[in-house]
């Protein structure tokens, strides 16, 4: 799978986000359906709002016309009584993962839990009753996507495993006042004083 994996503030995923919308890009939730139709988000507010919300069970699917060819593929479980839908990761498509940043409360500290877009190198299609590779288009917008979200950010490399987060400038600032991450060892850039 290729990936990027980043930290931003509520603000700069936003800006994400619109960046997101500006491709014509349609983002489907993953969350629990009633019906087993999926449906994509109308504008960045709902992003955000879903993102804030419990709703959210795992990434967002983003699609395009350029380069998803089949539906997303959907399975059912039973809870409390009521069927309910979900969409199948590696499923149709294809498709780029979003999963967003977080802020939560943690023991009463802020945490920012990182955020990564993907795309995974094949997917099951069972019209096709076969896996699929993504395209190139798909692989064209994933190169967009990265390009945004490393013009508007900094790179932080952790200690002892060396991983790589794209960290935006609001996220930074709040790290250094103390807000924690999910990403641990990420050794933060100290400004050298000129003297």
């Amino acid at each position: 799978m290729a990936d990027i994996e980043f930290i931003l503030s509520v603000r700069e995923q936003q800006t994400l986000t619109e960046f997101l919308f500006g491709q014509n890009a349609r983002l489907v939730p993953s969350v629990h359906y009633s019906e087993p139709r999926y449906v994509s988000t109308a504008t960045p507010d709902d992003v955000e709002r879903l993102i804030a919300s419990s709703e959210l069970t795992g990434p967002f699917f983003i699609l395009a016309d350029a380069f998803s060819r089949h539906p997303l593929e959907m399975d059912s479980f039973e809870k409390r009584g009521k069927t309910m839908f979900y969409i199948v990761q590696g499923h149709g498509g294809p498709y780029i993962e979003f999963l967003p940043c977080k802020t939560i409360i943690r023991q009463g500290t802020s945490h920012i839990v990182s955020g990564i877009i993907g795309y995974q190198a094949k997917y099951w299609v069972n019209l096709l009753a076969d896996n699929a590779p993504p395209p190139n288009e798909l692989k064209d917008m994933y190169k967009k996507i990265t390009r945004q979200i490393r013009s508007n950010t900094k790179k932080v490399v952790t200690k002892m495993i060396g991983r790589t987060y794209w960290v935006g400038e609001e996220a930074l600032n709040c790290l250094k006042k103390g807000y924690t991450t999910n990403a641990s060892g990420l050794v933060l850039p100290v400004r050298r004083s000129t003297l």
